[in-house]
């Protein structure tokens, strides 16, 4: 985590991107001055449970995530949205609180009948 402090003003056209001055909250490693990294700004801090989106399976408007029970796997509706490129909010965390989630193939429990339950 970091905190940006100044954001260039000119596009580099060729690879979209731009050149950002960032202080780390706790510097993670010594780093030597001039280092570039990759990194993801946040514009909006929201907090809550996130999923790979690998976890969810999407069937019609309804959208899934599975959850290890003794007998298989236990399918648990959710409501979601996208929160960046590879990360689902859940909106209903209180459903998979204390639960062991499948986060990735998730996609081939829904018509496996690995499942240990119906939905």
């Amino acid at each position: 985590m970091a905190e940006v402090h100044l954001i260039g003003k000119r596009v580099d056209e060729e690879n979209r991107s731009v050149q950002v001055h960032g202080h780390f909250i706790d510097e993670p490693l010594k780093l030597l001055p001039g280092t570039y990294l990759q990194a993801r700004i946040f514009t909006d801090e929201q907090m809550g449970w996130a999923v790979p989106e690998t976890a969810v399976v999407q069937q019609g408007a309804e959208s899934y995530v599975f959850a290890q029970v003794k007998d298989g796997f236990e399918p648990i509706a959710v409501e979601t949205s996208r929160s960046n490129d590879s990360l689902m909010i859940i909106h209903n965390a209180e459903r998979i609180q204390d639960k062991t989630l499948v986060l990735r193939g998730a996609y081939y429990l829904q018509d496996t009948g690995e499942a240990g339950h119906s939905h």
